[in-house]
């Protein structure tokens, strides 16, 4: 047979098996795998080929699916990893010791980021409200001494020239309404007419005589400069030379100061802007001589305001004022103590003339079998008495505390200064 016909023939025959091979295939593929058995594994050479083509397609997969750093979304999106890729993402998705160093890095603050937010020492300092309110209300303006002999004498010193009650509708504000209160020197000026007496005339001389001397002292800061530094304290003054005349040197009375300290007894904090001194609200006591009685009084809720300037010898001050309250028992008191004494013996008085009940409620005691002249102003005042004791209670204005009512009085003074110098402490 010829050598062509003889090649055609073995081609015809392997395309014959080959075609039968590729049918074989092609069944074994539609039958299912129980059907299937090991068919695949004659293809050796395409199934090796395929899975190679397979593996490198799942090792670039596996590359590609390997989580970047901040995409760690993506390391689930094969859903069955070859074993490499098993091992890449189990790689990616534990982090490698510098990224848990990182991450605690991050979770953890660095000894900076610690004292940053949690509070030091200075912030622990200026969160607690306890040592800020000792700034807040400064040092005090001045201390007192523990003796009156150590008083500061050298201060810059003032002593009253005039005083007297403040007409209707002038002065302070005693409850702070804006209106003038002043029902002491109303009563005193009814009680003046009952009694003959001129109020501001008597309170006048015996601020001439001597009988009253009213001083002030100041320390701080300087009192006719604007500061609210300043402290004013209202002293009982003696002259040191018993000439009322001169008016420059004075010592100041042991009942200027609290018993056994060197404190005085009427301490006013205040402040002086443009030349106007103001005061807060302190207390002091008072005793003005009316000629035939005496008013010892205590001014409560008392402020004390006037134009300072500086004079040769300390402070003067110029419309002065001086508003509070008195307890209206005192004006009582200041009363009963003129029907007992030596100007009212015929009065014959064994008990006070006014007796204050517990709830502020007055009545009178009868005079004695006395042999008054009608016109003496001890009569008219026994003879008034159920008058006065209405006139004096009813004018109550203002509200100590003491009762359910109003217990006290509203006062307002006027008064100049000028300045003196302190001696010293007159036992």
């Amino acid at each position: 047979m010829p050598r062509s016909a003889l090649m055609w023939i073995l081609v015809g025959s392997l395309a014959a098996t080959l075609a039968a091979c590729g049918d074989d295939g092609a069944s074994s593929n539609e039958a299912g795998p129980e059907e299937t058995g090991g068919a695949d594994t004659t293809l050796a050479p395409d199934t090796t080929a395929e899975s190679d083509a397979v593996q490198d397609a799942d090792v670039d997969a596996a590359v590609d699916a390997t989580p970047e750093p901040d995409g760690a979304e993506d390391a689930g999106t094969d859903a069955a990893p070859e074993p490499d890729a098993v091992e890449d993402a189990a790689t990616d998705t534990t982090p490698e010791p510098d990224t848990v160093e990182d991450a605690d890095a991050d979770a953890t603050p660095e000894p900076d980021t610690v004292e940053d937010t949690a509070p030091t020492e200075d912030v622990r300092t200026d969160a607690d409200a306890t040592p800020d309110a000792v700034p807040d209300a400064g040092p005090p303006i001045w201390t007192p001494p523990d003796r009156p002999t150590d008083y500061p004498f050298d201060a810059p010193a003032s002593i009253a020239t005039v005083l007297r009650f403040a007409p209707a509708g002038a002065g302070l504000s005693v409850d702070d309404d804006a209106t003038p209160d002043n029902a002491v020197g109303a009563i005193l000026g009814s009680l003046g007419g009952l009694l003959g007496l001129d109020v501001d005339g008597e309170l006048q001389s015996s601020v001439e005589s001597g009988l009253i001397a009213i001083g002030l002292g100041w320390v701080g800061d300087d009192p006719v400069s604007d500061s609210d530094r300043i402290e004013v304290h209202v002293l009982q003054l003696s002259d040191a030379d018993a000439n009322p005349a001169t008016r420059d040197r004075y010592n100041v009375e042991s009942e200027s100061f609290i018993p056994g300290t060197g404190e005085p007894a009427a301490r006013f904090e205040g402040e002086t802007l443009a030349g106007q001194f103001s005061s807060g609200l302190s207390a002091f006591a008072l005793t003005l001589p009316f000629g035939i009685f005496t008013l010892d009084a205590r001014v409560e809720s008392a402020r004390i305001e006037g134009v300072v300037t500086r004079d040769a010898l300390g402070v003067a001050v110029a419309n002065g004022r001086i508003a509070g309250v008195v307890p209206g028992e005192d004006v009582f008191n200041g009363i009963n103590a003129y029907a007992s004494s030596s100007a009212c013996t015929c009065l014959g008085l064994t008990e006070p003339l006014f007796v204050v009940g517990a709830e502020g409620a007055v009545t009178c005691t009868p005079p004695g079998p006395g042999a008054c002249p009608s016109s003496d102003p001890c009569a008219q005042l026994a003879s008034f008495c159920s008058a006065v004791g209405i006139l004096v209670s009813g004018a109550y204005d203002q509200d100590l505390g003491g009762t359910p009512a109003n217990d006290g009085l509203s006062v307002n003074f006027e008064f100049e200064a000028v300045g003196v110098t302190l001696v010293g402490f007159d036992p």
